[in-house]
């Protein structure tokens, strides 16, 4: 990260989420992080949809819940295991829950009109960072170096109010990388 470093990130972290637009939806999925970080697929973790008209303050309300519901936890605590617990299952019917909120048949369908960003809230700021579309990656995303001209971060206070987050949001959706 630029003039900030991962190991803090991690160490001061209190919430991470992902963030898709699916033109007439957006999705703010919560993660789970130990040592690696994945989309928390299970019960316990956050997963909405919100209609893509909706408000800033609606959205960044959305994002603060999620946040909320960020899992840390130690790496041999991972609920996935070494055998996964069916998170290929978990993501095939999470991505099948946005083409059907989209009307789209096939997953390159739907990875066309997508656009994604994550957040980290730690102890200090909010951190919105633009990701680059990539097949290779379970969500179709993956992280924009920041070390190339076209990472985007946008820092926030904690102080800042949903509508600003959601502003935030949409500016760092915005900023996906084709």
């Amino acid at each position: 990260m630029t003039g900030i470093g991962t190991k803090m990130l991690l160490r001061d972290m209190t919430g991470s989420v992902v963030i898709h637009s699916y033109q007439t939806h957006l999705r703010v999925t919560s993660k789970i992080v130990a040592v690696l970080e994945s989309l928390d697929l299970e019960p316990e973790g956050f997963d909405a949809f919100l209609d893509g008209a909706a408000s800033d303050a609606e959205f960044g309300t959305l994002i603060r819940q999620g946040l909320d519901r960020t899992r840390v936890m130690a790496f041999e605590d991972d609920p996935y295991g070494k055998k996964g617990h069916g998170y290929g299952r978990k993501l095939t019917a999470w991505h099948n829950r946005a083409m059907k909120a989209t009307g789209k048949s096939r997953m390159t369908e739907l990875h066309k009109v997508t656009q994604a960003c994550s957040c980290v809230r730690t102890r200090h700021f909010f951190l919105f960072v633009n990701t680059r579309k990539a097949f290779n990656w379970s969500d179709g995303f993956s992280p924009v170096p920041d070390t190339k001209p076209d990472y985007r971060e946008f820092l926030l206070d904690l102080d800042a109010d949903d509508r600003t987050l959601g502003e935030s949001a949409r500016a760092a959706l915005d900023a996906t990388v084709r």
